[in-house]
C-alpha cells in the first residue's frame, strides 16, 4: 500500500478493523500510520516504512486508541524516520484501555519513543492495564542513538495493572549506533 507521500492528506492505510489479519504487508509514505490496530488483529510479517510526517501531524507507525483488546503484532519491522513522530508502536487510551496485547519479536526503528505501552498513567485519569506484554523485540537505532530520538519505550510499569510484562526485548544496530548500549543488550524501561 503506498499512501503516495500526500502533503495535503494525512492518509492511514486501513482505519481500525475488529477481527482483521494485516500478513506480508509492505505500506509506506503513508501521514498517519500504517494499519490502525482494531480488536482482535493479527500483524505479522509486515514492513511499515517511510512515513511522510506533515506539520501539526500525529504520527505513529501504528496505534491504538479505543479500548482495543486480543491484538497480537510479531514479526514485523516498523522504521519511522519521520521528525516528530510519536513511536513505532503506539497504545493511546484516548477513546478506551487498551488490554490483551502481545507484542513479540518485531524489528522497531524511530519515533521519539520507539514503543508507547500506555501502561503507565502519566495524567492520572485512566484506569489500570492489564495483559500489555512486549517480549523478544528488537529496539533498532538506524535512527536514533536510543531507538526514540528520547528514548526506546514510555508509559510501561509493572505496578499498574496485572499481568503486564517486559522481557528479552534487546538493542539492535543501524547507522545511529553508539557503544551506549551493546547490540543484544537487554532494553530496560
Amino acid at each position: 500500500l503506498d499512501g503516495m507521500n500526500d502533503p495535503a492528506n494525512p492518509t492511514v492505510a486501513v482505519n481500525a478493523t475488529a477481527n482483521a489479519t494485516f500478513r506480508r504487508c509492505n505500506i509506506y509514505g503513508m501521514g498517519s500510520a500504517a494499519p490502525r490496530i482494531g480488536t482482535a488483529n493479527l500483524f505479522e510479517d509486515n514492513y511499515f516504512h517511510d512515513y511522510n510526517q506533515l506539520p501539526g501531524e500525529h504520527l505513529a507507525g501504528t496505534s491504538t486508541n479505543a479500548g482495543e483488546t486480543g491484538v497480537v503484532i510479531r514479526h514485523n519491522t516498523i522504521k519511522i524516520a519521520a521528525s516528530g513522530a510519536s513511536s513505532t508502536l503506539a497504545f493511546y487510551r484516548d477513546f478506551g484501555n487498551p488490554s490483551n496485547i502481545l507484542v513479540l519479536q518485531n524489528n522497531l526503528h524511530g519515533g521519539n519513543y520507539t514503543i508507547m505501552t500506555g501502561v503507565r498513567d502519566s495524567g492520572g485519569t485512566y484506569p489500570a492495564i492489564n495483559d500489555m506484554r512486549f517480549h523478544g523485540n528488537t529496539i533498532g537505532r538506524e535512527y536514533y542513538a536510543d531507538g526514540g530520538l528520547l528514548g526506546p519505550v514510555a508509559q510501561f510499569s509493572y505496578a499498574n495493572g496485572s499481568g503486564n510484562l517486559w522481557s528479552g526485548n534487546t538493542w539492535g544496530g543501524g547507522a545511529a549506533a553508539t557503544g551506549a548500549h551493546a547490540t543484544g543488550s537487554l532494553v530496560i524501561p
